[in-house]
């Protein structure tokens, strides 16, 4: 009987051996994939980064651009700097609609825009300083 209970203790232990193995793959598989993903995931956000630091700079000069416009025309603050705003962004939004056809992608994203500047003025009710701008 010795021999019949070692050799089902070593069944057993094989068959246990077996089940860690698979569990094992299975596992190493997952950990591939959410490395790979987690790669991904780290080069997309150097990515973000990269257009964040891009999109700040812009948002710098442009306001140095318009900082210079409003000391060049002698235009002192209050309501005019609104629309001064206004105009920039009917501008903005012009040049936005010149593009549109041409962009396969976010077309839906430039008209949201579009349709934000026009709410903007019409809720604010105020007429663009074409005189002072052009």
């Amino acid at each position: 009987m010795d021999s019949i209970d070692t050799l089902r203790t070593l069944t057993s232990l094989n068959t246990r051996a077996i089940r860690a193995e698979r569990i094992v793959s299975k596992y190493e598989g997952e950990f591939a994939t959410l490395q790979a993903s987690f790669n991904q995931t780290k080069d997309d956000i150097h990515e973000m980064a990269k257009v964040v630091e891009l999109l700040y700079e812009t948002n710098r000069v442009l306001r140095d651009v318009v900082d210079f416009l409003v000391k060049q025309k002698n235009i002192t603050p209050g309501d005019e700097v609104l629309q001064i705003s206004d105009r920039l962004c009917s501008i903005l939004a012009q040049q936005v609609r010149k593009y549109e056809p041409y962009t396969s992608s976010g077309a839906g994203e430039q008209s949201e825009i579009n349709g934000k500047c026009e709410q903007d003025q019409q809720n604010r009710h105020i007429s663009p300083l074409s005189d002072k701008l052009s």
